[in-house]
């Protein structure tokens, strides 16, 4: 049994709501982002505990310390919310999951749409250049296309 779905459930559940909160209101609201938090740790633990895989757990982790520190600093120059780094904190380690690669990749997609969507917009006058954008979509997004490219290969 991989108890990790728990995490993925629980973010794909949060998915939709989170979507449209921040598109619309450009937040993304502790309610769902703290539990999704709490919801990837305790999964994560009960899995490695499940498998015996406490260096696996310990690498999801990290990248989610690392992703709250990285995302700190950006919230701190104003280039990151922090619902979007508390977002991070809860799909970086499940990503891990599947391989310590796999944030990479999920990171990589989300800032790439971002960056694509920031480029088309301003090329056609419809943003300004100190205008926000709602990341927490690209962050999902860039989440589930890593996450559908771990379930084809996972170490566990």
């Amino acid at each position: 049994m991989d108890f990790s779905l728990l995490g993925f459930g629980f973010v794909a559940l949060a998915s939709v709501p989170l979507t449209v909160i921040d598109i619309r209101q450009r937040r993304l609201p502790n309610k769902l982002t703290v539990p999704a938090i709490a919801v990837t740790f305790a999964s994560l633990a009960a899995a490695a505990t499940w498998q015996g895989d406490w260096l696996r757990f310990w690498i999801c982790a990290a990248w989610g310390f690392g992703g709250f520190a990285v995302g700190l600093l950006l919230n701190i120059r104003r280039m990151l919310g922090m619902g979007d780094v508390k977002l991070l904190v809860s799909l970086l380690p499940l990503l891990a999951w599947f391989g310590w690669q796999q944030p990479f990749y999920g990171l990589l997609a989300a800032f790439a749409g971002a960056g694509l969507v920031l480029l088309l917009k301003l090329s056609m006058g419809r943003l300004r250049l100190d205008s926000t954008l709602a990341m927490g979509p690209y962050l999902l997004l860039g989440f589930w296309l890593a996450a559908g490219l771990g379930w084809g290969y996972s170490p566990g």
